[in-house]
Parts: C-alpha cells; sequence; structure tokens
C-alpha cells in the first residue's frame, strides 16, 4: 500500500472511531447508533484529491435508509464474541 494510501486509511479509521463515540456520546436514547443488535451503519466515499481524507458519515438506517449517490454503505458489529488468544509465535530477533 502507498504511504498516501495508508495515510487516507488511518485518517479515515479515525474519523469513523470519533464519530461513533461522538454519536454514541451525544444519544439521549432517541437514536439508534449502533442498533439494538449493536450493529453501526456509516456511509464512506473515496476522497476525490490527495490529503482531502475520506469523508465517513455515522448514520441511522432508520433516519438514513440509503447512503447519498457516491458513497458507499458500510456495517460493522461490536460486542463479538472473542475466541481467544492463539498460540505464542516463535521468539524475534534480540534488540540492540
Amino acid at each position: 500500500m502507498n504511504p498516501v494510501r495508508a495515510a487516507t486509511v488511518v485518517v479515515s479509521g479515525l474519523a469513523v472511531v470519533t464519530g461513533v463515540f461522538a454519536a454514541h456520546a451525544a444519544g439521549d436514547g432517541a437514536n439508534a447508533i449502533p442498533d439494538a443488535g449493536g450493529v453501526f451503519y456509516a456511509c464512506a466515499r473515496t476522497p476525490t484529491a490527495i490529503g482531502q481524507g475520506t469523508p465517513v458519515l455515522i448514520v441511522d438506517p432508520a433516519t438514513t435508509p440509503t447512503c447519498p449517490a457516491g458513497y458507499l454503505r458500510l456495517t460493522w458489529k461490536t460486542g463479538a464474541a472473542s475466541t481467544g488468544s492463539g498460540p505464542a509465535g516463535p521468539a524475534g530477533p534480540e534488540g540492540l
């Protein structure tokens, strides 16, 4: 992945996390972010210029059933069951 694309992904991820927490904190119980099943919904689009970032909209599907033109619908679930830790990997090289 090229550096500009990687930076865009990181900025987008931070925007999603910030938006999720802001939407959740601002709620008065009337909104559905996340919904009753713990699912978050968002609309995202690719940047149109380098450095513009990727706009991400956290949405309530009850009030925004579809994304605006040019946006892609994203969903993710929170609170999924943990499958536990896997086996330990091999030891890494000794540091300097």
